[in-house]
């Protein structure tokens, strides 16, 4: 995912900073969302540990429920379906 051996230190640092208060949840699931979100690209990575560190709600919701494609998100695209009366 990351070329070259400064990359990937940086990386781990950038994911070893979210679990430094007692408040950070879910550090796992919130790795693995900026690992997927993130596709090797370092600023990218910043900025979604940044998220993640003031609400990791938010970075959760991003690389859990967000499709790949861009469309909007599963929740909303589904929001409006009919039922069977209608």
């Amino acid at each position: 995912m990351f070329s070259g051996e400064v990359a990937r230190a940086s990386a781990r640092s950038m994911l070893l900073e979210y679990q430094t208060e007692a408040w950070h949840g879910e550090v796992e699931r919130v790795r693995i969302g900026v690992l997927q979100i993130c596709q090797g690209n370092l600023e990218r990575m910043r900025r979604l540990v940044d998220v993640a560190k003031r609400d990791y709600r938010d970075l959760l919701m991003l690389a859990e429920y967000m499709p790949a494609d861009g469309n909007k998100p599963i929740s909303q695209r589904n929001a409006r379906r009919e039922t069977p009366d209608e």
